[in-house]
């Protein structure tokens, strides 16, 4: 594994962002039992990336690290793909008003990421909140294989679990005290843990604002923060409830592909699972997908989208109704128009690269496209 590793991340020096590779090198790095000697170079890699170095010192120091993963790396890692939560025939049924969480049941695996999408209402909060075990299910079993369930107890269990609200609740005193004072409860030394927490500052972008309160910072930096917190844990189960929610759509990217790398470090793969609304970016990093509709899951694993009997493509056309209409009808499709956002539906023997050319051909204008053939979003 450590040999693969080493390949991949030589390739993406040679051919990606070196600022991207030195993320995945810190990532391991922190996730590893790394020697104390490493220390000098995971710092290093850790202030190149905040001086956004981009010189050849990158390429000296990305070299070094790979030569050195073996040693790295600890011998008894957790496999990836291993079980990490299994949930079955779990459901949730309040009290209190009408909705109820209908029975479901799914495993969450070491070095994935599983998006949960739907809209508002529908049950995705739920859901989380039973995984990490701040609400008890009315009927079904939560086991997690991997932490020896049998001799803990359930807040022992949650000692292995991070879970990121979408409202961060508020915390005093500066960043960095708060993250020293999180790592202080687990009986690191004092170097220890001043190196912990200026290499995390770091790799997630917050060094700058490690002497800022709570006031001092925005919402996005929040979520920053609550991810540094837990990441420090080295938590098994990694949740979050809508953490795209107070970041901007460049952030968005950086923070999901953050989350992916991280949760297939190979020292500590981690089962990654977090609630969104926005579909295409969270289907872009996912492995697999739960589709959640007044509170039953119509849809689980991304395979399952394949299966489809249509293609879909939604456009933005100035172009007029009736033309569109007239060349839905040419190549039987079916057409909803809201405004001017159109979806056209085919069957499977009409490609959506064909329905493309064939909306070029009858020269109608396209200001937006989106083939949502195998997403989630022909579901709502």
């Amino acid at each position: 594994m450590s040999e693969n590793l080493q390949h991949q991340l030589l390739a993406e020096l040679q051919h990606g962002n070196k600022q991207a590779v030195l993320k995945r090198c810190i990532d391991h790095a922190l996730s590893s039992a790394y020697r104390k000697e490493t220390k000098a170079l995971v710092l290093a890699m850790a202030n190149a990336l905040y001086t956004n170095d981009e010189s050849e010192t990158v390429n000296q120091l990305v070299h070094e690290f790979a030569s050195l993963l073996t040693s790295i790396v600890k011998e008894e890692v957790v496999t990836h793909q291993k079980t990490v939560l299994k949930a079955t025939d779990i459901s949730k049924q309040y009290k209190v008003g009408e909705f109820s969480f209908k029975t479901f049941s799914f495993d969450l695996k070491a070095g994935s990421l599983t998006g949960v999408v739907g809209q508002n209402g529908n049950g995705k909060t739920t859901l989380l909140r039973m995984l990490c075990g701040d609400l008890l299910a009315t009927t079904g079993v939560i086991d997690y294989p991997l932490l020896a369930t049998n001799n803990l107890d359930p807040y022992a269990i949650k000692q292995h679990i991070g879970f990121i609200p979408q409202r961060i609740p508020r915390w005093y005193g500066v960043l960095k005290d708060n993250l020293v004072f999180t790592l202080s409860n687990l009986n690191f030394s004092a170097d220890e843990i001043e190196f912990r927490v200026e290499v995390m500052l770091k790799r997630l972008g917050l060094y700058d604002f490690k002497e800022h309160t709570w006031s001092q910072i925005s919402g996005g930096y929040r979520t920053r923060f609550e991810l540094a917190k837990v990441l420090l844990t080295k938590p098994r189960i990694l949740v979050l409830d809508e953490p795209l929610a107070n970041l901007d759509v460049k952030a968005q990217q950086t923070f999901l592909q953050d989350l992916r790398h991280m949760a297939k470090t190979e020292g500590h793969p981690m089962a990654v699972i977090l609630s969104s609304q926005l579909l295409h970016e969270v289907e872009q990093v996912s492995d697999d997908l739960i589709f959640i509709k007044n509170g039953e899951c119509l849809l689980q694993s991304t395979s399952e989208v394949n299966n489809f009997e249509s293609n879909i493509v939604e456009i933005i056309s100035t172009t007029s109704y009736d033309l569109i209409l007239k060349l839905s009808s040419a190549i039987e499709a079916t057409l909803k128009s809201e405004n001017n956002l159109y979806t056209i539906s085919c069957s499977k023997n009409i490609t959506t690269k064909q329905l493309l050319k064939a909306m070029i051909e009858a020269d109608i204008d396209i200001l937006y496209y989106r083939d949502i053939t195998n997403s989630t979003k022909r579901l709502f």
